[in-house]
């Protein structure tokens, strides 16, 4: 958490996301939908073995009265031409559902953060060696662009 990439890979996501927002995209997954999503990255960020890729977690509450889940976007970065680019279209979305843990008040940025980290590192790491699965990032860039062209246009 104290390394150059991880500083800057933080600070360029927030800011693609922040000009995500600001765009308008009204895209699925992409924060805030709506007054009552709070969203937070999580301080978790997940590279491959060269630093060259990376998985983000956004954390997403919903505080509405009739809520039924909460969730865990996963973003996709990836450093190409001297610059970090993100992808969130078509990634996975996890989901904590309030009616199994029986609970009626939206789960705690921690309890997310908990979940989500497990989860992701069952795929990050390979036989519990510690480590990195490279395969864990193996993504077709090219489809992820084309998606993120759609993505970037649903306004």
């Amino acid at each position: 958490m104290k390394s150059e990439v991880y500083n800057v890979v933080k600070n360029a996501s927030r800011d693609t996301l922040d000009s995500w927002i600001k765009k308008g995209i009204k895209a699925a997954g992409i924060p805030p939908l709506t007054t009552i999503l709070e969203y937070k990255f999580d301080d978790a960020i997940f590279f491959n073995s060269s630093n060259k890729k990376c998985f983000l977690m956004i954390l997403e509450r919903d505080t509405s009265r009739n809520a039924k889940l909460d969730a865990v976007d996963l973003m996709f970065g990836n450093y190409e031409n001297k610059r970090w680019n993100f992808y969130l279209e078509s990634l996975p979305t996890m989901f904590m559902s309030r009616q199994l843990h029986n609970r009626k008040k939206p789960f705690t940025f921690k309890e997310l953060s908990d979940f989500g980290r497990n989860e992701v590192i069952k795929g990050y790491y390979q036989n519990l060696s510690y480590d990195v699965n490279d395969k864990f990032f193996d993504y077709d860039i090219s489809i992820l662009k084309q998606m993120h062209v759609d993505f970037l246009n649903d306004k």
